[in-house]
């Protein structure tokens, strides 16, 4: 065996391999630059979205029966299909689906059960091969989306929402007003029409602290009647009590024996038409022809 001071010691080498295109002040590097379509093994991030746990019992079952169901079933057999062609599910199927809809639910991708856990969503575990139920939520949630993208809620309040006020144009604007002024108008000429065919008793009003003008007169028990004496004039807030007048013995209504006498009353006016005499009208001529004569010799002229 040789001894240690007869070994020979051998020198490393250092060898440097340059290309032959690269002049002598370039130096190659130490690693190759990495292509863009290399492929990188990389670690999911450390952020944990959320645990999840197995199905309870009860959630298990309604997702169980539902699927049993889609499966004989030609209506249930692809609710997301069902919805997009607007069809329903049979009696059986929907009542099966408002139980799931009443346990699970499903949100971007997950599924998630309605027992929340501290306030915080809790998401559930449920059997890769019920393909029928997970379209069932799928269909769900896409038809709470499309629903709640109609018809926004802005809430104002933390017990119930409450939507926004819609800001009228002007041009709605102008023709509420339009239609306002035209009911008017129309109310008016009812009122109108109705008083021209007299259909209505014009009544006189009287303020609440002067005696009142009424008489009334006791037909029955039953009912009474009010009398309105419209040719009167208000003079004073004080009025002398009326005279009782005697009850008519006709069943024609207390208002019958006033509009007679006013007829009577309206019907028993004088006309009288009332002109100068000849004497007169001769006087008046004789004066207009001297007054004329006159303004000729002064030269004035009209």
């Amino acid at each position: 065996m040789p001894s240690s001071q007869g070994r020979q010691t051998a020198t490393p080498v250092i060898v440097e391999v340059r290309p032959s295109n690269v002049g002598s002040s370039n130096v190659a590097p130490a690693t190759p630059p990495e292509s863009p379509n290399t492929k990188k093994a990389r670690f999911a991030s450390t952020v944990v979205n959320g645990t999840s746990r197995p199905l309870t019992p009860t959630e298990a079952w309604s997702l169980y029966h539902f699927e049993t169901h889609a499966q004989k079933c030609a209506d249930c057999h692809d609710p997301a299909r069902a919805l997009a062609k607007g069809q329903r599910l049979c009696d059986a199927g929907h009542a099966l689906a408002r139980d799931v809809a009443e346990h699970v639910y499903h949100q971007s991708g997950e599924i998630y059960s309605k027992g929340e856990d501290d306030h915080k969503p809790v998401r559930v575990e449920i059997h890769p091969g019920y393909k029928h139920a997970r379209s069932l939520l799928q269909a769900i949630d896409r038809a709470l989306r499309s629903r709640s993208r109609k018809v926004p809620i802005v809430s104002y309040d933390r017990s119930y929402p409450v939507s926004p006020r819609r800001r009228s144009s002007p041009d709605r604007r102008e023709e509420r007003r339009e239609d306002r002024r035209e009911e008017k108008r129309e109310d008016r000429r009812e009122r109108e029409r109705k008083y021209e065919n007299d259909k209505y008793e014009k009544v006189t009003v009287e303020p609440a602290s002067s005696v009142s003008r009424r008489k009334s007169s006791h037909k029955s028990k039953r009912y009474s009647t009010v009398v309105v004496d419209d040719d009167v004039e208000v003079t004073s807030s004080r009025q002398p009590e009326p005279k009782p007048q005697p009850k008519s013995e006709s069943r024609k209504g207390s208002l019958y024996d006033a509009e007679i006498q006013r007829q009577k009353r309206d019907k028993g006016y004088v006309v009288e038409i009332r002109e100068p005499s000849s004497r007169g009208r001769e006087r008046e001529r004789e004066r207009e022809e001297r007054r004329k004569d006159e303004r000729q010799r002064s030269g004035y002229y009209y």
